[in-house]
């Protein structure tokens, strides 16, 4: 019998999935979005998922911006 298991058959149709439906990529911000989205959080304060509800990205995207740009926001600044 080879030891392979044995190759289950479907139970019933296969899964559909609606138009637009699935995981949807993250969406990158272009550096403008990322300068402004890490000087409205330096300004007014806004919590990470916040700025990501108003810039429609996902939080992690939001925090990665605020590393990148920081530190150039820190050296032009001095």
């Amino acid at each position: 019998m080879g030891g392979r298991p044995a190759v289950r058959a479907p139970r019933g149709p296969g899964r559909e999935t609606s138009a637009g439906g699935g995981c949807r990529p993250k969406a990158k911000l272009v550096f403008l979005d990322r300068l402004l989205v890490t000087l409205v959080h330096l300004r007014h304060q806004l919590p990470h998922v916040v700025l990501a509800e108003l810039f429609e990205v996902d939080r992690s995207t939001v925090s990665a911006a605020i590393r990148q740009v920081r530190p150039t926001l820190d050296r032009v600044c001095r």
